[in-house]
């Protein structure tokens, strides 16, 4: 009976070092070699900087969205106050107006006139001031 022993053939990595070693500086295929290392981190660096040139073109843009839906927050909030109050003022309509509904802001409008006057600047639909505003407020 003979008995063949084999060995486990070697990774890339053991190969690739192992060639390496074996290769004077000098010898076209470790030129050869150099270039293409060279070549494969310019693209992996260049890749990079592309990544990081996009991310901050996508931080600003995010960043204007953001400030502009603030700002649409902000608008929407200051106008559902204002409906909520032009609300109370058409039901305090029909019951005692209070002393506050009568009080005159420096324009000499009264605080009603002064709200519907306001909501006709937040709200530019012409449409629904309109038809909002015309039928009785």
């Amino acid at each position: 009976m003979q008995l063949v022993l084999t060995m486990a053939p070697k990774s890339k990595a053991e190969k690739g070092q192992e060639s390496s070693k074996n290769l004077r500086r000098d010898s076209d295929e470790y030129r050869l070699r150099r270039e293409r290392n060279n070549m494969a981190v310019k693209k992996s660096r260049e890749k990079s900087r592309n990544k990081v040139v996009e991310t901050s073109v996508r931080v600003e843009t995010l960043k204007k969205e953001n400030d502009e839906l603030e700002g649409k927050v902000s608008m929407l909030t200051k106008e559902l106050s204002l409906l909520k109050e032009l609300l109370l003022s058409s039901a305090a309509g029909k019951r005692k107006p209070s002393n506050d509904e009568h009080k005159v802001n420096p324009n000499g409008q009264s605080k009603a006139s002064f709200s519907v006057q306001l909501l006709r600047q937040l709200v530019p639909d012409k449409a629904y001031n309109n038809t909002f505003l015309n039928n009785g407020h």
